[in-house]
Parts: structure tokens; sequence; C-alpha cells
């Protein structure tokens, strides 16, 4: 499968769409920071729609059962199975957000992971600290009843401080924590930045002027 390679400028709002499915298992690609935030933009206008669509239906039920009532028009027996209604139409509604949370959950890592390793962030760095805000909760809700509260009052702190860097790296454009430092422990968070050689640049600038000089005099010699 080709990886997600986005590039900045170049992604719009069905881009970001389309290759978020398609990178459903993508974990080594990148994703640039329109990518990752029309993605977002996507979810919260899905979410606040479901919601609405969902208060809806139980308002127009709700006075439905009750213009009934007022113009005598129900029975008993009808009141009586509008719970079960409602709870079986909730059920449903469990089910099918479950279901849909359970989808979206391996592409929206996919797509987390893309963003970071555009931002600069090297592979390894980030599946640490994804799986550490994952099981920090538990490890926390272990040391809950500790005297001191010391411990679980450290690793909230951590947490706290890696979803930040996390949230701000989501902000971050294209290689902006890319490194060119030799230091061992830079290059293992941060990839390394590519180094444009300034010979080569001269090289092929020389190369293209003297292109440029053989085809213009071309052109004259066919003038004349």
């Amino acid at each position: 499968m080709e990886k997600i390679q986005e590039k900045p400028g170049e992604v719009t709002f069905s881009r970001a769409f389309f290759d978020f499915w398609t990178g459903y298992f993508d974990f080594g690609g990148r994703s640039t920071r329109a990518g990752y935030w029309w993605m977002h933009l996507i979810f919260a206008l899905t979410f606040l729609g479901l919601m609405a669509f969902g208060v809806t239906l139980l308002w127009s039920a709700i006075n439905g059962i009750d213009r009934a009532v007022d113009t005598n028009s129900v029975m008993v027996s009808d009141l009586k199975s509008f719970p079960m209604l409602s709870v079986g139409t909730f059920l449903v509604g469990l089910i099918v957000v479950v279901v849909v949370y359970v989808l979206l959950i391996i592409p929206t890592l996919a797509l987390q992971v893309r963003r970071f390793r555009d931002a600069g962030l090297n592979t390894w760095p980030i599946v640490l600290m994804l799986v550490w805000q994952f099981i920090s909760p538990t490890v926390a809700q272990c040391y809950v009843n500790m005297s001191d509260g010391k411990f679980n009052g450290f690793i909230s702190t951590i947490s706290f401080i890696i979803g930040i860097c996390l949230f701000v790296t989501t902000l971050l454009p294209t290689d902006q924590l890319t490194t060119t430092s030799s230091n061992p422990i830079s290059r293992w968070f941060f990839r390394r930045a590519s180094v444009i050689n300034p010979e080569a640049v001269v090289v092929k600038s020389a190369s293209s002027v003297g292109d440029e000089s053989s085809k213009e005099t071309k052109r004259d010699d066919n003038e004349f």
C-alpha cells in the first residue's frame, strides 16, 4: 500500500477525507496541518449533526406523546410502551456510536502519527508518548488510594505535559522539528533535516545557465 505523503498547500477538504480512509493502516507516511485539521473539522461537524438529529427525534417523540395525551387520543397501553421504545432507540443509537468509534480508532491514530512525523518527530518517540497517554490513567488509578498521593500527581503532571506537547506539535508546519544536530538524543527524537549542498546548487545553476545559452545560440543560428 502506498504511503500517504501530503505536501503543504496541496491538501483540500476532499483530499484530507480521501487520505484519511486510504491511509487506514498507514503509520509511516505524512499528513500536513491541513490534512489533520480538515479531518477534525469533519469529526466535529459529524458529531454535532448526529447530536442535533438525536435531540430532534427525542423532542419530536416527547411532543407527540404530550399532544396525544392532551387530546385524549392515546391509550394507556401506548403510554406504557413509550419508555420501551425510548430504551430501544437509545440502545440502537449506542450500538451505532460504538461501532463507528471502533472503526475510527485505527485511522485516527494513524492520522495522528502521520501528523507528528510530518512536523519532524521520529516514529518511536511518537509511539512511546501515545502508549503512555493510553496507560497513564490506569497506572494513576492504581495509586489513587496512596496516602500521600505524590506518585499519582506525578503521573498526571507528566501526562498533562506530554498532552500539551503533542497538541502543539499538531499546530506546527511541516518539518518544523527536524534537526541537523549530531546529538544522538536529539536525532532519536527528531527527524534529520534534509541538508541542501550549496555547491550542488551552484553547479546545477551553472549548468542551467549553460543550457539556456546553448539554446539561445542554436535559436540565433536557425534564424540566421
